[in-house]
């Protein structure tokens, strides 16, 4: 089950349950949702200045809800992001993502050279 995924889907519909996150090792932290959903005024600083890099296509591993991709589509770049969780597939589209593609980073079926930045 896709807990992470299906909180960001709620997040989207208005839900504002909170996240607890326990680790293995018994630490519990209440995830920050807004984070995840925020626009690049709330990136930190070293985020915008590796985005200022990017160009030609390039790679989002790890799409989530696509904040990095929707960032670089505004800079006019071609963006493909890979997630994957369904809900965070759709939640992407749904926010505007164009190229968002159900993959696992550990598996990556793009031919060499396909893509100029990751």
């Amino acid at each position: 089950m896709d807990l992470f995924g299906a909180a960001i889907s709620d997040w989207l519909t208005g839900s504002r349950d909170p996240l607890f996150i326990e680790r293995d090792d018994g630490y519990v932290d209440e995830e920050d949702l807004d984070s995840y959903i925020s626009t690049v005024d709330s990136f930190p600083h070293c985020e915008t200045e590796a985005l200022g890099l990017a160009k030609g296509r390039v790679l989002d591993m790890g799409l989530g809800p696509g904040r990095v991709s929707l960032h670089l589509q505004e800079m006019g770049l071609e963006a493909v992001g890979v997630d994957i969780s369904d809900h965070m597939l759709e939640v992407a589209r749904r926010r505007g993502v164009r190229n968002a593609v159900k993959m696992s980073v550990c598996d990556l079926r793009f031919p060499r050279g396909h893509f100029q930045t990751a």
